[in-house]
């Protein structure tokens, strides 16, 4: 794993209640910032962050993501 000088790292935070977007806006800054090639969507399962089968059925994010 890359190691990283501690002034090179930053720490960001998306708070929100439930369904208040959280996990869009982590898509729309991941497709945006070149990270992927295509920004996922929670209606149709293919987000990021939302990778356990608990989250894509009830479309909803369960766990923190890193």
């Amino acid at each position: 794993m890359k190691e990283y000088q501690t002034s090179n790292i930053r720490n960001v935070a998306i708070l929100g209640h439930q369904g208040s977007g959280k996990t869009t806006m982590a898509e729309a800054i991941l497709y945006v910032s070149g990270a992927v090639d295509k920004q996922g969507e929670v209606d149709k399962k293919t987000s990021i962050s939302d990778f356990l089968i608990e989250e894509q059925n009830k479309l909803s994010s369960l766990s923190m993501s890193l």
